[in-house]
Parts: C-alpha cells; sequence; structure tokens
C-alpha cells in the first residue's frame, strides 16, 4: 500500500506543531517533504548565501567561503544550495514561480532579467562537473570561492 503525500497545507501545519521555525521556507527547500531533521545553524547559513547571491561581492564571497569552511560541511551541501538558487533563477528567467526559495521571489527575479540563460546553464553544468566530488576531501573553501566567483561573473552578466 502506498502511502499519499500530505497536502502543502498538512505538511506546514506539522511542522509548525514541531515548532519549526520558518516552517514555509523549510517545506519549499525540502521540496515538500516535512519529514527531515532540523538544522538552525546551516538554515542561518544558507540564508546568509542567500542573501550574498542576491547581491554577490568579492570580498563578501570570500569571507563567506571561509566562514562555510569554518563549519566542516562538505561541498555537497554547498553545491545543493546553489544548484536550487540556481533553477529557481531559470524558473524566473521563464516567469515562472519559484520552487526552492519563493521567500526570495523578488530577489530572483531581479537576478533572472539582468542574466543570460546561456550562461546560467553553463553554471549549472559546472556544478553538475563537482557532484561526484561533493563528499571527496578536496578543499572546500577554495572550491566555493572558485563557485562563487563563477557566479559573481554571470550575476554580472560578463562575457
Amino acid at each position: 500500500m502506498v502511502l499519499p503525500s500530505p497536502t502543502h497545507e498538512q505538511a506546514a501545519a506539522y511542522l509548525r506543531q514541531q515548532g519549526v521555525e520558518n516552517a514555509e521556507a523549510l517545506l519549499a527547500f525540502h521540496s515538500g517533504a516535512p519529514l527531515f531533521t532540523p538544522t538552525p545553524e546551516l538554515d542561518a547559513l544558507r540564508e546568509e548565501l542567500l542573501t550574498l547571491l542576491a547581491a554577490p561581492r568579492l570580498l563578501a564571497i570570500l569571507d563567506y567561503a571561509a566562514a562555510f569552511d569554518k563549519q566542516k560541511q562538505p561541498l555537497a551541501v554547498f553545491i545543493d544550495w546553489l544548484q536550487k538558487w540556481l533553477m529557481d533563477v531559470g524558473l524566473a528567467q521563464q516567469s515562472m514561480a519559484p520552487l526552492y526559495y519563493p521567500h526570495h521571489a523578488q530577489t530572483l527575479l531581479q537576478t533572472a532579467s539582468k542574466t543570460d540563460s546561456r550562461k546560467l546553464f553553463a553554471l549549472l553544468d559546472r556544478l553538475n562537473a563537482l557532484n561526484p566530488y561533493g563528499y571527496h576531501t578536496l578543499s572546500v573553501k577554495m572550491q566555493l570561492e572558485y563557485l562563487l566567483i563563477e557566479y559573481l561573473d554571470f550575476w554580472q552578466n560578463k562575457p
């Protein structure tokens, strides 16, 4: 017997019942699945990233890469966050609602309006190429710096 997925309202109500802050945003980030382990420290780090992605600057990129590296998280965590952001930018380029970060819809629209979809797919390809190394012992800080500088070029719509 297959159990049906809960409705969005049921899942959000469940999370609020569990005392999860930002239930709606976390539900969207987890693709509507309400059963996840809360990680407030990572949620805060992810929100810092989203703020950075809205208006990236080189020094802020370097600071963020160092802060992420101090958390000793694998590269796969960062890749997941950035891929979801870029997917939402791609949806915004097509005038569609964001899936993962709906609470950043306005910023996603602004980013989409100033960026090129070909460059978006090129950046997603670079992320996909790094996926197999997501749990490797590479220098996570160096990889983040590289990816965020690539994102900065994308965001500034550089050739």
